[in-house]
C-alpha cells in the first residue's frame, strides 16, 4: 500500500511502525491473535478460557486500547504530506496477481477449518494447540494439498520459542530459588502505595528494568 501512495521515506516508516505498534493491541482481541503470548497471559493468570470466553473478556479491552495506540500515533507521529493513494497502479497489480491457485484455494480451505475449529472449542474441547497443529498435519499431506514443506520450517523462530519458553519457566525458577523474595524485598519499597495508579507504576517499572537484564 505504502509503494502505491505519494508518502516520502519517512512517512513509509511511521506507516510501519503504526502496524507493528498496532498489532499488539490487535493481537489481545482474539485468543489466537498472539497465540504464544496469551497463552503465556493465561498461565500467569491461573485461569483457562475457551476462544468464545476470552472474546467477552478481551474484546472490548482489546479494541479501547487499540483506539489508545491510533490517537497516540496521530499525536506524536503525524503524516507530514498529502497522501494520494494510486488507486490504478494497485489495481494493475491485483490483475498482476491473477486467480487463485490450487495451493491458495488449499490455503483459504485449512484456514477457515481452523478458525470454526478455535471458534467451537468450547464445544468439541479440543485444545487450541491440538486443532492447530492437527489442521498443519493435513496442509502437510499430499490430500492437503502439500501446503507445508520441509523448506518452510526454516521460517520457524526457534529463538522465539526457546524465550518464551524461558519467560514462562523464569517465574517458577525465581520462585524457587528465592529471587522473586530478594527482588521484592531490594527493589520494592518496604510500604507499598496505597494508590494503585501508582503501584501499577512501580511494578510496571521494575518489570521493564528485568526485562533488559533477564
Amino acid at each position: 500500500v505504502a509503494a502505491s501512495t505519494s508518502l516520502g521515506k519517512k512517512d513509509k516508516a511511521t506507516l510501519g511502525l503504526s502496524v507493528f505498534a498496532g498489532s499488539i493491541p490487535t493481537s489481545l482481541i482474539f485468543l489466537t491473535g498472539a497465540a504464544s503470548m496469551n497463552q503465556l497471559i493465561l498461565s500467569f493468570a491461573g485461569i483457562s478460557v475457551n476462544w468464545i470466553e476470552w472474546f467477552v473478556l478481551m474484546g472490548v479491552p482489546g479494541l479501547a486500547l487499540t483506539g489508545v495506540y491510533l490517537v497516540i500515533m496521530l499525536l506524536f507521529f503525524p503524516l507530514k504530506g498529502d497522501v494520494r493513494i494510486d488507486k490504478e497502479l494497485i489495481q494493475q497489480k491485483l490483475v498482476a496477481l491473477g486467480s487463485f491457485t490450487k495451493k491458495e484455494k488449499w490455503t483459504l480451505i485449512w484456514l477457515v477449518i481452523a478458525v470454526i475449529l478455535w471458534m467451537t472449542d468450547g464445544v468439541h474441547g479440543i485444545n487450541l494447540a491440538w486443532t492447530t497443529m492437527g489442521v498443519s498435519m493435513f496442509m502437510a499431506l499430499p490430500i492437503g494439498g502439500s501446503l507445508i514443506t520441509p523448506a518452510n520450517w526454516k521460517g520457524v523462530p526457534m529463538s522465539t520459542i526457546v524465550y518464551l519458553t524461558a519467560a514462562v519457566a523464569i517465574g517458577r525458577v525465581g520462585t524457587a530459588s528465592g529471587m522473586t523474595v530478594w527482588i521484592t524485598d531490594t527493589l520494592f519499597p518496604s510500604v507499598l502505595p496505597e494508590n494503585i495508579f501508582l503501584l501499577g507504576l512501580a511494578i510496571a517499572g521494575v518489570c521493564m528494568l528485568l526485562h533488559m537484564f533477564l
